[in-house]
């Protein structure tokens, strides 16, 4: 998991760098025409203005779809539970029968060990 992570964000470092020497090559003013006005910028500026609006637009994109899969992840899990609560019950239950069963057995078996026994004349 560790090392994952660390990937990641060697990644991220290099795409970082690379869009850093490229708006860097690209200090050029560049024309904005917004219909009406236009205005006249560098386009380093331009350029590092629209990465930040692509990277929260796929910010929030990405997120609403990993909060609905931990939801339903989360609701699987609980039903799941539920579901091995009950086997569990329902198996502790006959165990506990089981155990009722076997000790009604060997209180009767007792019993006979325990009964007098009469004794048999053998001179007849």
């Amino acid at each position: 998991m560790k090392n994952k992570n660390q990937q990641k964000l060697v990644l991220g470092l290099v795409l970082v760098l690379l869009v850093v020497i490229f708006a860097l090559l690209n200090t050029d003013p560049a024309s904005i025409n917004f219909g009406i006005t236009s205005i006249k910028v560098p386009l380093i500026l331009l350029i590092v203005f629209l990465i930040l609006i692509g990277a929260g637009v796929a910010f929030l994109m990405g997120n609403d779809g990993h909060d609905k899969s931990s939801k339903k992840v989360e609701e699987q899990l609980k039903d799941q539970e539920k579901e091995l609560q009950a086997k569990f019950n329902k198996t502790l239950e006959q165990k506990d029968q089981q155990i009722q069963d076997l000790e009604k057995q060997l209180a009767e078996k007792t019993k006979l060990l325990e009964a007098p026994t009469e004794p048999t004349d053998k001179s007849e």
